[in-house]
């Protein structure tokens, strides 16, 4: 049963302005941040959806809180909140056809009912959300905020380059002694929860304190702007690519302060598509690319591929690296495609096909590629040290030697 301190019935139009009043003021003042979603109770017989996308992050204090919920045990009437200690409740009041026919192919019954709900809440760290059916209330979710690290701003890429550690836009820093190559990472798919684990949106920004190199890392545009999708393969919204355009700050300001320093691209998934496509555009020296896409449109998570295609107007642009003029790429470039057999996906629609296609051209001397087995990370990339086991000296060289 739901044990309530103080107990608000909320009308969806008071939902959505719920508690904007009285801490209007308080409101105003709390920052735009990250939110945490955990499922509380995995075995609840209540089938629900909490968006994480919509839910992912507070603005100006306020999160929206959007999803669906079904019993089979009984009419799920309402959304209840539990917020410092106070329980709110609104109804369930949207009709989702797409819910239903999700809900049907499970052979439930009884699903002509209002299963959805969407309105906005001000956001406290620790907040639940549940449902209550036959006057029971089933705890599901708490939202926690996510504490990013706070990196040290900067206005220029030029100052940047000059500090230990820093961020300047979309670039993250970290410098070491060792100037004669520069390794910059790109992200994979920048979803709530990966950014959870880095606690930053720079993906393998902690690496960085492993290698004698200097590490920048470039987040992709797409992926952190007012209206952010989880992956954008750093091809931009509109016109061309937009890759060129996105590096060439970072590159130029290197080539100012350092002209004989080699660019070493690394990414995995998303952030090996951009790291091959940009030696094959001959932007970098070098590139170590991990599971990547290599047709865009061919990505088996289809949302992925819709909403970057929604961005684009459905217009794509070099989406395929196997169109690239393979003559633009470096007379010293290098790219080591690294595959797990064990992603059959990536495997078998991306990595045969451009493999196939290197080798029957004359590019046997720049494009190596090397296979592995991981039966369970499949498309999830290596950690560092399995990564330099798989890789080796082309990857170790660029590492700290291990401290006695």
């Amino acid at each position: 049963m739901c044990h309530l301190i103080v107990l608000m019935f909320l009308f969806p139009e008071q939902a959505r302005v719920a508690l904007a009043g009285a801490v209007g003021d308080v409101i105003k003042k709390m920052p735009n941040m990250k939110i945490r979603i955990e499922k509380i109770n995995g075995n609840s017989a209540i089938k629900s959806f909490l968006n994480p996308e919509i839910a992912g992050h507070a603005s100006n204090g306020k999160v929206t809180l959007s999803g669906w919920a079904y019993s089979a045990a009984g009419v799920v009437r309402d959304v209840v909140v539990k917020s410092n200690g106070t329980i709110f409740k609104t109804g369930i009041n949207i009709f989702r056809q797409d819910v239903e026919r999700h809900l049907q192919k499970m052979n439930f019954s009884n699903i002509s009912q209002p299963l959805g709900y969407k309105f906005d809440f001000l956001f406290t760290a620790g907040m639940e959300l549940g449902y209550e059916v036959n006057g029971t209330c089933e705890w599901i979710y708490r939202l926690h905020a996510n504490d990013l690290v706070e990196f040290r701003q900067f206005d220029s890429i030029t100052d940047l380059l000059d500090t230990a550690e820093g961020v300047c836009g979309n670039v993250y820093f970290h410098n070491a002694d060792d100037w004669s190559k520069i390794i910059v990472m790109f992200n994979g798919a920048l979803t709530p929860g990966k950014v959870a684990a880095e606690k930053a949106i720079f993906q393998r920004w902690s690496w960085a304190k492993h290698f004698k190199h200097p590490v920048a890392v470039i987040a992709d545009p797409l992926t952190i702007d007012k209206n952010p999708i989880h992956l954008g393969w750093y091809l931009g919204a509109t016109g061309r690519n937009a890759l060129p355009e996105m590096v060439g700050p970072l590159l130029a300001s290197i080539r100012e302060k350092s002209p004989d320093s080699k660019i070493v691209a690394f990414g995995s998934s998303g952030g090996g598509f951009a790291a091959i496509g940009g030696t094959l555009l001959g932007l970098f020296d070098e590139a170590i690319a991990i599971n990547p896409q290599v047709d865009v449109l061919k990505f088996e998570v289809r949302d992925a591929v819709d909403r970057f295609m929604k961005k684009r107007g459905g217009m794509p642009c070099d989406s395929d690296l196997k169109s690239y003029k393979f003559s633009r790429i470096k007379a010293c470039g290098k790219i080591r495609y690294v595959q797990n057999r064990s992603d059959h996906h990536h495997f078998e629609i991306h990595y045969r096909p451009f493999r196939n296609l290197c080798l029957a051209s004359d590019m046997v001397d720049k494009i190596s590629f090397t296979e592995y087995d991981d039966e369970k990370a499949g498309h999830m990339p290596p950690h560092l040290p399995a990564l330099t086991k798989i890789v080796g000296e082309p990857f170790s060289i660029l590492l700290k030697k291990p401290t006695a």
